[in-house]
């Protein structure tokens, strides 16, 4: 992955991933070797973050997310490719009179379903909305800035139905 500053604008950044499953071996009914089935992901990500306001950024990510099997030789069904498109969207606040507090929120993975074979069957993407805060407490204990101890807490929920939202909870200790 790349990231740049645009003077006054912003960051852009770009990355890739691909995860390699590796080879398996297709066979006919009697378990006969007939080709070689390889199973891939590709996942493309560009985004743009930028200051809003005092105090609030924000950010956007597209999605770029292919999964795939390639064969070679003769493979039941044969290699297919699957490919969906989603972005993200997330804002902050670092209030100017309680600098130690940021919140946020964040929608990610909108997007399109993942469609393998036909469209009865694609998979919708797992769309979810994210809304926390963090507060740094080191602060209140050493005057050492080398040092920070966040406390976090976040509520996750998703679009979906049947899908509980999550509170979660953290702790992070920087050296």
């Amino acid at each position: 992955g790349v990231a740049f500053r645009l003077k006054g604008a912003g960051v852009v950044g770009l990355s890739y991933r691909l995860v390699d499953y590796g080879e398996s071996q297709a066979t006919d009914p009697q378990g006969t070797p007939t080709g070689t089935l390889r199973s891939l992901d590709h996942f493309l990500v560009a985004s743009f973050a930028t200051s809003m306001a005092a105090g609030v950024t924000a950010g956007i990510s597209y999605k770029l997310f292919q999964f795939r099997h390639d064969c070679s030789g003769f493979c039941e069904g044969g290699g297919f490719a699957a490919t969906t498109h989603a972005v993200d969207f997330g804002v902050q606040y670092h209030p100017r009179l309680w600098p130690a507090l940021q919140l946020g929120a964040s929608v990610t993975h909108m997007g399109l379903s993942l469609q393998v074979l036909n469209a009865e069957q694609a998979d919708p993407t797992p769309t979810r909305l994210r809304v926390g805060g963090a507060y740094e407490l080191m602060h209140h204990f050493t005057t050492d800035t080398t040092t920070a101890l966040w406390a976090s807490l976040d509520v996750a929920g998703s679009w979906r139905d049947g899908v509980e939202p999550r509170v979660g909870a953290g702790v992070e200790l920087v050296l």
